[in-house]
């Protein structure tokens, strides 16, 4: 996460980003476990959600707002579905091989 800050121009967005952070973390990775069923899997799907909020941080106006909490729950969910998928891609994949 402290990459993500360094990148950030302005105070204003670092902070924003850091509220985001403290705010939803827990809630996302909830949801991420949920569809992954792995602590380590969920982490990696926070990761990437804010890796993605990132490069949206000035469209999120209100943080605590009903609206930016469902956009971000809809990223850790597409989030987790990517991983899922790239395991049975790789899952498939060495079934092929053997």
């Amino acid at each position: 996460m402290l990459v993500f800050l360094e990148m950030l121009e302005g105070e204003e967005e670092k902070s924003v980003f850091l509220e985001i952070y403290e705010t939803y973390r827990y809630f996302l990775w909830f949801l991420a476990h949920e569809i992954l069923k792995d602590e380590y899997l969920a982490e990696d799907a926070v990761q990437e959600t804010f890796f993605f909020i990132f490069f949206y941080i000035e469209k999120i106006k209100d943080i605590k707002s009903v609206r930016t909490k469902n956009f971000l729950a809809t990223i850790v969910r597409n989030k987790a579905i990517d991983i899922l998928r790239r395991q049975k891609g790789m899952v498939m994949e060495e079934l092929e091989e053997s």
